[in-house]
């Protein structure tokens, strides 16, 4: 059963899915090792493994080869934060359509404007 259809019916029954964050094939695997039902492949931790802040700065590029990776480690379902969906719906679909054949399970897209301000951030 491929990835997306498990996520799936995990959000189908009673309880509790714990999805734990990561940043690169090895913490995923770690996520998955200490039984946990997804990986979260976080932007926020993503841009911190460059050492740079969670505000638009990577490539949509640079997310997917990271949500790849970690996606390709594990036999747990990966869900990507893809941030604002790195454009206009053009972006989407085009960002969309990689992660699926990617065999990513979910893709999530904040409600922000350009360039993302990250949420921990006061005030914002």
């Amino acid at each position: 059963m491929n990835k997306s259809k498990r996520l799936r019916e995990m959000f189908n029954k009673d309880g509790v899915i714990r999805i734990a964050g990561a940043h690169d094939g090895i913490t995923a695997k770690l996520v998955e090792l200490n039984g946990f039902d997804g990986v979260w492949a976080s932007g926020f931790e993503v841009s911190t493994s460059y050492a740079v802040p969670d505000a638009n700065i990577l490539t949509m590029t640079q997310y997917f080869q990271a949500a790849s990776v970690m996606n390709d480690a594990v036999s747990i379902p990966t869900v990507a934060d893809c941030d604002t969906g790195y454009g206009n719906s053009n972006n989407v679909m085009y960002m969309v359509k990689k992660y699926e054949s990617a065999g990513i399970a979910a893709v999530t897209i904040e409600d922000k404007r350009f360039p993302k301000v990250n949420s921990y951030i006061p005030g914002r």
